[in-house]
């Protein structure tokens, strides 16, 4: 010993010690959450399959125990899967391993077969003894036989130099060479009820993964290319005819008013045509159809959105894959969607020699639809699906909860917030004849707008629009439905939801101003400082960069341009285990906006995010179609953008700061949060036992 001593001096004394560090390793598997499933094939003669499951790190005692599991289940001849599996024939051999590591390890089951035995008979059986223990208890005869095995392996190590070795090596790996020793002794000190414990926890088959080799004596395989040289492959290569390079375009107030042209079809729809020369020869349009009232609309809102969601699977004429067939030859996109409660959104793209066989298909599908039963059943599982999957998301369930709150308006009314289980409930007694009889009752163009921005000819466009719409009218009478603002109690809401990693946070109060209010841009402006400006705000510093808590997290206002009743709100997605330090943070940023407002380079930034914003939105011709569709039925124009973009220049920090006062109050808040908070409080309550336990 003493020159062996000495050598080590000789040879290992001179090494520096390592000036870095050693990281602190805090990044951890999640736990699995579902069975897996590989499979991998080559040439080979027998079966190979085996079930694997993760289990505690080396220095938890469950390690200990994984080793004489192992045993049990898996030793040769006594263990429970060599009876099940080799004496019946079942299996030519079988073998068990427990991988202690300085992470969560494994626990492993082998079955080797030939050829003539049965996979998937031998991957019931191996399957049913490894996760069958609740069934079949462990016995204390097992334990001891395994005890004197593992245990006689040890003092067997002791007395040979190399595995004594290797074994405090593998300690040392998992984190201090003690842990050698003390797996002993944890070993000696076992109880069945350790062992039981220990099963029915991990050897379960959400944490299992089932692997197989399967041989085979020619292999099918992907033959990947190598990536072939560039130079080489480029070298004469010519591009197509270059793409229409559009005009530079003025996205100013003043220029698009200047440009747009704007008219009215012989059934009363409000039309507003842009013209302008876009690369690629792009158009982009948007038709709004407006329909019903409150009552006529009473108990129809389910109905409304399925027969949106009906237009492209079908017409008089064409079928789904037959309308999916011409928008890709026209080049066209169009999405269908509600708003509002009583309206129809058609936002569509297309090029600029497509357009008018573009608006005539997009006529034949919202004048014409067929409403197929198929289409419609199919339809209708996939809304239940997803509705379904909805109950279950965190950010799902507090959005519905935050409108479902204080909701002054009955089961029925377009304003009303249905729960998850209403709207199942609604579309499962939805008929075609509904859909028909609500298509035929409420669809029309005459209180409707429509707005093209891009590359097209405004005078054929124009009579076109006429021949397509101009002569289609609704049966029902439309009448906006108003949402009057009415003072709403703060409030805290917490909803559970099991099994979910993230936690998602919202809250809103309702704000007495329309979008014209002499301070509703003081109050975007606050807005964008608190958390409307993305990675640039109060709340995302607090929250993201300086307390690590959220991924994600903002701030929003919905101006209402018809009534005295907009919206402010809060958002943020987080882990459930940070709910306190979320309510902090939160109450904390509000309280200190409203107590000390803004800072004059806060409102400078603000004021340049919220025009640049706007330049962007007017530069892209989707948004701006929208945005004229939806002038056209407030009765404005340009100008009101152009009125509120210079009150937002002119507008000063004592404004803004008056505007936070007089619009948020802390207590009006109505929060909301949900998350898996009682499994995160479970999770805090152990760790200390857990600490202790290391």
């Amino acid at each position: 010993a003493a020159k062996t001593l000495e050598r080590i001096e000789t040879y290992f004394a001179g090494i520096a010690k390592p000036a870095r560090a050693v990281p602190s390793l805090y990044t951890q598997d999640p736990v699995q959450d579902g069975a897996r499933e590989v499979s991998v094939s080559r040439v080979g003669d027998s079966y190979l399959i085996g079930s694997l499951y993760h289990v505690a790190p080396g220095a938890h005692a469950d390690a200990a125990y994984a080793d004489l599991v192992g045993f049990i289940l898996g030793d040769t001849p006594t263990g429970r899967l060599h009876k099940a599996l080799v004496d019946k024939k079942k299996a030519a051999g079988i073998n068990a391993d427990a991988l202690a590591l300085r992470d969560p390890g494994y626990l492993m089951f082998f079955a080797n077969l030939n050829k003539t035995q049965s996979r998937e008979e031998a991957k019931k059986v191996l399957l049913s003894v490894v996760e069958g223990i609740r069934k079949e208890p462990f016995t204390e005869a097992e334990l001891k036989r395994a005890k004197t095995s593992v245990l006689n392996e040890f003092d067997k190590a002791l007395s040979n130099p190399v595995a004594f070795g290797v074994g405090l090596s593998e300690a040392v790996a998992q984190g201090d060479w003690r842990l050698y020793f003390l797996r002993r002794d944890r070993i000696e000190k076992a109880t069945v009820a350790d062992l039981q414990k220990f099963a029915e926890n991990y050897l379960i088959e959400s944490n299992r993964t089932f692997g197989q080799f399967l041989p085979t004596e020619k292999p099918v395989r992907a033959v990947l290319p190598a990536a072939p040289d560039l130079t080489t492959l480029l070298a004469d290569y010519k591009g197509k005819a270059a793409v229409a390079q559009g005009e530079v375009f003025d996205p100013s107030p003043a220029n698009i008013d200047k440009r747009t042209v704007r008219s009215e079809l012989p059934n009363g729809m409000k039309v507003a045509l842009l013209t302008k020369s876009n690369r690629g020869n792009t158009v982009n349009g948007q038709i709004t159809l407006r329909m019903g009232d409150e009552k006529s609309l009473f108990g129809k809102r389910e109905t409304a959105q399925v027969v949106a969601q009906m237009m492209l699977r079908g017409t008089a004429k064409l079928s789904r894959q037959q309308i999916a067939d011409r928008l890709e030859e026209l080049k066209a996109k169009v999405n269908i969607g509600t708003q509002d409660g009583n309206a129809v959104s058609i936002s569509f793209e297309t090029r600029r020699d497509q357009l008018p066989e573009t608006l005539a298909l997009l006529r034949e599908v919202l004048r014409n639809p067929s409403f197929p039963s198929a289409e419609f059943e199919q339809f209708r599982n996939e809304w239940v699906t997803g509705v379904e999957e909805q109950r279950r998301q965190p950010d799902a369930i507090a959005q519905n909860e935050l409108g479902r709150y204080d909701n002054p308006y009955p089961k029925g009314d377009v304003r009303y917030t249905a729960s998850f289980a209403e709207q199942i409930e609604a579309v499962k007694a939805i008929k075609i004849g509904d859909l028909k009889a609500f298509h035929g009752q409420f669809y029309g163009a005459s209180t409707g707008q429509l707005a093209l921005v891009g590359d097209f000819d405004a005078k054929t466009t124009q009579e076109s629009l006429k021949t397509l719409f101009g002569d289609w009218k609704a049966k029902a009478k439309f009448v906006r439905v108003s949402n009057p603002y009415r003072t709403t109690k703060g409030a805290n809401l917490s909803f559970e939801t099991p099994d979910k990693a993230n936690a998602f946070y919202i809250a809103g109060v309702s704000v007495p101003a329309k979008d014209d209010a002499p301070d509703a841009q003081a109050l975007a402006l606050a807005n964008r400082v608190f958390g409307g400006g993305g990675l640039k705000s109060r709340i995302i510093d607090r929250l993201r960069q300086k307390e690590g808590i959220s991924y994600g997290a903002g701030s929003f206002l919905q101006m209402n341009p018809y009534d005295a009743n907009s919206t402010l709100g809060l958002y943020a997605i987080y882990a459930p285990q940070n709910l306190a330090k979320l309510k902090a943070g939160v109450a904390e940023e509000v309280a200190r906006l409203v107590k000390d407002g803004i800072t004059e380079q806060e409102l400078a930034d603000a004021k340049s995010g919220i025009l640049q914003n706007n330049l962007i939105n007017r530069s892209q011709d989707g948004a701006l179609a929208g945005a004229l569709s939806s002038q056209m039925f407030q009765g404005r124009s340009m100008k009101f953008v152009a009125d509120n973009e210079a009150k937002i220049t002119a507008t000063t920090l004592a404004e803004v700061n008056a505007a936070i006062v007089k619009y948020i109050d802390p207590a009006k808040l109505v929060n909301v949060y949900a998350g898996d908070f009682v499994a995160a409080a479970k999770r805090a309550a152990e760790a200390p036992k857990a600490e202790a336990a290391k």
